[in-house]
């Protein structure tokens, strides 16, 4: 029962890890390394 739980974890966090590695090679339509990030603050514009 151990070896058969243990089997499982293994194979679940391969999986887990290589979701995200694949997530980086994909064709998103334009170039992340040339993306902007941009935040605002929508408390500055409270009303006193």
């Amino acid at each position: 029962m151990q070896i058969a739980i243990c089997a499982v974890l293994v194979t679940s966090s391969i999986v887990a890890v290589r979701g995200p590695i694949r997530s980086q090679h994909l064709d998103f339509g334009f170039q992340p390394n040339n993306a902007l990030l941009v935040e605002t603050d929508l408390t500055m514009g409270e009303i006193v």
